[in-house]
């Protein structure tokens, strides 16, 4: 059996929620590429309507379909982060969700309420990192996170420089 490289316990809660959806929603690139090209699209139809080139009633359909795309994205963050925080105190029979997490160089194994997950690092597509955790996303998009201040084996900053000699991308 290998030997554990790094161990990592925390509580899981609302903060934690809260991190993993705002990258999620906010922060990976694809979205930081979308929110930066509406934010254009707005810029651009408001110097039209103000230098009068076109009027309001003719860009209105266009504005109302950014301002409701990032209404419905900031909806679809909250009820995320809300389902999430159910589901882990569902899990935890209405106390808190206590993860651990030992790495070995083979694998990440987290355990949490006797339920024992483990994955090799060939099914791990890349890791990103946010202020308080390191998530690590499987091809199939599960989202292992990992509490900076929680390790009691190895440290976050040593833990990334693992993944990255995994090869594993790790955005930061």
């Amino acid at each position: 059996m290998n030997a554990n490289l790094f161990e990592n316990k925390f509580v899981r809660d609302k903060s934690a929620a809260k991190e993993l959806y705002g990258f999620w929603f906010l922060k990976r690139p694809i979205m930081l590429f979308v929110h930066i090209a509406m934010a254009v699209c707005i810029s651009f139809y408001i110097i039209t309507i103000c230098s009068g080139i076109l009027s309001f009633s003719e860009l209105s359909f266009p504005i109302f379909l950014i301002i409701f795309y990032w209404v419905l994205l900031f909806v679809s963050y909250l009820s995320q982060v809300s389902t999430m925080v159910k589901r882990d105190s569902e899990l935890a029979n209405g106390g808190e969700l206590l993860c651990e997490i030992t790495v070995t160089d083979r694998e990440i194994t987290h355990i949490s309420r006797g339920n024992t997950q483990s994955i090799g690092f060939d099914k791990v597509k890349y890791a990103f990192s946010t202020q308080n955790y390191v998530a690590v996303v499987t091809e199939a998009k599960y989202v292992y996170m990992i509490k900076n201040d929680g390790f009691t084996l190895g440290d976050s900053e040593s833990f990334i420089a693992f993944l990255r000699g995994k090869g594993i991308k790790v955005r930061r």
